[in-house]
This record gives structure tokens, C-alpha cells and sequence, in this order.
């Protein structure tokens, strides 16, 4: 696992590798991922488990990751599916 320049003081983006669809499960910081899990669940039950439009905080991550890469994003730049198949459903609507 590599850091990465992303995010904020409070938070600290870590790369896990994906390469062929699996990732070392060793470098997965469980303690944390349960943490957190825990934490939504308590807190956020109701929104975390429904389908909705993706949060403004999600959008604000990838946006922050994309501009830490060079690469320009913004709002209108960044496209947030459920799935490959909705996601390729939607651009295919847009071309």
C-alpha cells in the first residue's frame, strides 16, 4: 500500500492495488474499514443503505483526487454510477 497526496489532515487516501480483480487482503486496514462501517451504520443507517443520488461528498473526493493527479474535474466532468453497466447506460445516452 502507497500514500497518496489526497484528501485532508483528517484524511488519508491509501492505495490498494486491483490489478486482475484482486487485491491483497493483507493491506486492508481492517480495523478502520469496521470502524467506519460501524460508525455509518449507527449514524446513518437510513441514507447508507438506500439507493439515492451519490453524496456531494463523494463527488467532492474524486474531484479533489482528480486535481491532485493534474487532471482538471469538476461536477459537470465526473459521471457516479451504481454499476459498469448503468454507468456505460448513461454515457451511451449522452453521445
Amino acid at each position: 500500500m502507497t500514500e497518496e497526496g489526497y484528501g485532508t489532515e483528517l484524511t488519508k487516501i491509501l492505495t490498494v492495488s486491483f490489478t486482475y480483480g484482486l487485491a491483497d487482503p493483507t493491506l486492508f486496514p481492517h480495523a478502520d474499514l469496521a470502524a467506519a462501517s460501524a460508525s455509518v451504520l449507527t449514524q446513518e443507517a437510513a441514507i447508507a443503505l438506500n439507493y439515492g443520488p451519490p453524496s456531494a461528498q463523494l463527488y467532492e473526493q474524486i474531484i479533489l483526487r482528480l486535481q491532485a493527479q493534474g487532471i482538471a474535474g469538476d461536477r459537470d466532468r465526473v459521471l457516479i454510477g451504481y454499476s459498469r453497466f448503468a454507468a456505460r447506460r448513461w454515457l451511451f445516452r449522452l453521445v
